[in-house]
């Protein structure tokens, strides 16, 4: 389902599709070709595959999920929980959520990467446990109220309005609703890992001007949302490394360093990716 924002439409293309159908031409808005989410659109429609099988099916981004999202998931959510998968892209997470019986909503900009996901996991048996939404993540074209949880998983470092979209997705949650957020963290040792993609550029991909997030500025997101959470940091180790090893090894090694590196003050604050876990409050 197509529910895309005229603003956000291939007007040409569009315009080309209502009037062959005989459809009223939507009122368009004014474009701009420096807004991130049309440079995303057209970039994921050309390397969707390889963006898949560099990020989504490495072993690192296996791991990581195994060590950080799955626990949330077998913690947290039930059966009978509708979940939204906003900026779902291939659908990893999805995936992961339809193996546990959990139906969920994917939504992204991207037509490309939801037809992957689609096909994906409806070759393995669980197309009628998803659905998806073209959409835009800023303000997803949900009812208020009607969803239990939402995974951002690589999400918000991709959207001009991070705070914005976190307020829009907890409208979406009844009281109690959960919320799980995965992103790029506001390292001091970030230049390290800027460095080593300079020499091996594991993937490509396209964020938004100020990619990195800070504990405080999470929190400060997750408070003006209503949202209450636990944020903590993850991946202590270049991801070079375990691009090297296989998905079983790196669930270890992320285990281990996760929990030790948690462990000393200061340190603590280095790993490469924030994890957030919250809750809507009344």
């Amino acid at each position: 389902m197509d529910l895309l924002p005229p603003s956000l439409r291939n007007r040409r293309v569009h315009e080309e599709f209502v009037v062959r159908h005989g459809l009223p031409v939507p009122a368009f808005e004014q474009q701009s070709n420096t807004d991130i989410r049309f440079v995303q659109i057209d970039f994921f429609k050309k390397c969707v595959d390889i963006y898949d099988r560099k990020v989504s099916d490495s072993t690192f981004y296996k791991a990581l999920n195994k060590v950080t999202f799955f626990p949330w998931v077998r913690k947290n959510l039930r059966k009978t929980d509708n979940v939204i998968n906003l900026g779902c892209g291939t659908g990893k997470q999805m995936l992961m959520l339809a193996q546990e019986g959990i139906p969920s909503l994917g939504i992204d900009i991207s037509e490309e990467m939801l037809l992957c996901a689609y096909k994906k996991i409806k070759a393995l048996g669980f197309g009628e446990l998803v659905d998806f939404i073209i959409a835009d993540a800023l303000n997803p074209p949900l009812k208020n109220e009607s969803f239990k949880a939402c995974v951002l998983c690589s999400t918000l470092h991709h959207l001009p309005d991070p705070q914005g979209t976190l307020a829009n997705i907890a409208k979406k949650l009844r009281v109690g609703g959960l919320v799980y957020i995965s992103d790029p963290h506001k390292s001091p040792l970030r230049f390290i890992f800027d460095l080593m993609m300079r020499v091996w550029r594991l993937y490509d991909e396209e964020g938004n001007k100020n990619p990195l997030i800070s504990r405080r500025q999470m929190a400060e997101w997750l408070s003006k949302a209503g949202l209450k959470g636990c944020i903590r940091i993850s991946t202590y180790l270049p991801p070079h490394l375990m691009y090297l090893l296989s998905t079983q090894t790196n669930t270890v090694i992320l285990k281990v360093s996760d929990y030790v590196f948690n462990q000393i003050p200061v340190i603590k604050n280095l790993g490469g990716v924030i994890i957030t876990e919250a809750v809507k409050v009344g």
